[in-house]
């Protein structure tokens, strides 16, 4: 991954991750330009399998959407991310999987709180993001 992109899309997700901890959403006005600018600069050259890959990511995350497991932000989010890099985009998901599983132990095991809490998942994105450029 080219350190261009990450300088681009790590402080972007920090945005989003700050707009969702605050407001426990994230503004179409933030999600939507990425992702169409992605999906423009990534038709450019794109092999069959990373094609494969980018549908395969997409069908899921649109699924997920569907039927209410996702919200509309991560879905953004992640479509833009696998259009720069489906491995990216793998990534990221961990992260927010990972951010989500501390969440929910915390809330359950130490504040006692039984209740289904609606959890803010950007910031997993990022960490997952931050993941991918530390280790590749």
């Amino acid at each position: 991954m080219e350190t261009l992109t990450g300088m681009i899309l790590i402080p972007w997700l920090c945005l989003c991750a700050w707009q969702d901890w605050k407001k426990r959403e994230v503004a179409n006005w933030l999600t939507l330009p990425p992702m169409l600018l992605a999906l423009g600069l990534r038709m450019l050259g794109l092999t069959a399998g990373q094609a494969s890959l980018l549908a395969l990511i997409m069908v899921a995350v649109f699924i997920g959407w569907l039927g209410g497991w996702v919200g509309g932000a991560d879905t953004k989010v992640t479509v833009a991310l696998a259009l720069v890099d489906p491995r990216l985009a793998l990534w990221a998901w961990l992260g927010a999987t990972a951010w989500y599983a501390l969440l929910i132990a915390y809330a359950r095991f130490i504040a006692r709180d039984h209740d289904r809490i609606r959890l803010p998942g950007m910031l997993g994105f990022l960490i997952g993001a931050g993941g991918f450029w530390v280790w590749l």
